[in-house]
């Protein structure tokens, strides 16, 4: 605390017990006044640059957060594309099984050869539908058994130890589009 003793006589005043002019009163209580009002800014700096960052982190998780929920929206709708597609497929599957059937056996060696070419040039359309799809026809014939694409009917006996485990025969073809078996082979 400052104690203050004024004279009047020659405007001397008394500070902690020296003499100091009312000029250099008023200039040290400047002074005083200037550290305070600078301390208060420096905290209110302090406080300002400690929100702004706040602020910065937030909006910066923010974006992120937006930035991962559109990825995870665009790869959510490819992926129901990819399941509408299949589906699609699935649904085509018995045509694809009946024009097998309808080229086998005795009826189809006779029939007319320009039945034959036409029902063949519609076949080969929709095969290129289905290739163009990226459906994939699994014919396991030869091949060693995966049941993750391939569903055993029965077992056949083999004289061959070689040929264990292998398919020897594909009753029905199955389908896969990229990574996923849409109907296993039998």
């Amino acid at each position: 605390m400052v104690d203050h003793n004024i004279h009047e006589d020659d405007d001397v005043i008394i500070e902690n017990g020296e003499e100091v002019t009312e000029g250099e009163l008023e200039l040290e209580d400047e002074e005083e006044l200037s550290a305070e009002k600078m301390k208060k800014l420096r905290d209110k700096l302090r406080t300002c640059e400690k929100e702004k960052q706040e602020h910065l982190d937030g909006w910066q998780r923010a974006r992120a957060d937006f930035l991962n929920y559109k990825r995870r929206t665009e790869e959510d709708m490819k992926r129901q594309g990819e399941q509408g597609v299949a589906k699609t497929v699935e649904l085509l599957l018995p045509l694809l099984d009946s024009f097998a059937l309808a080229t086998k056996g005795k009826a189809w060696d006779e029939a007319d050869t320009g039945f034959r070419a036409g029902f063949e040039m519609i076949r080969a359309q929709l095969d290129g539908i289905m290739k163009e799809l990226g459906v994939e026809i699994l014919d396991p014939t030869g091949h060693p058994f995966n049941p993750h694409d391939h569903e055993a009917l029965s077992e056949v006996a083999v004289d061959d130890d070689s040929k264990d485990n292998t398919v020897v025969e594909t009753i029905q073809p199955g389908y896969r589009m990229k990574d996923t078996v849409i109907r296993a082979a039998r």
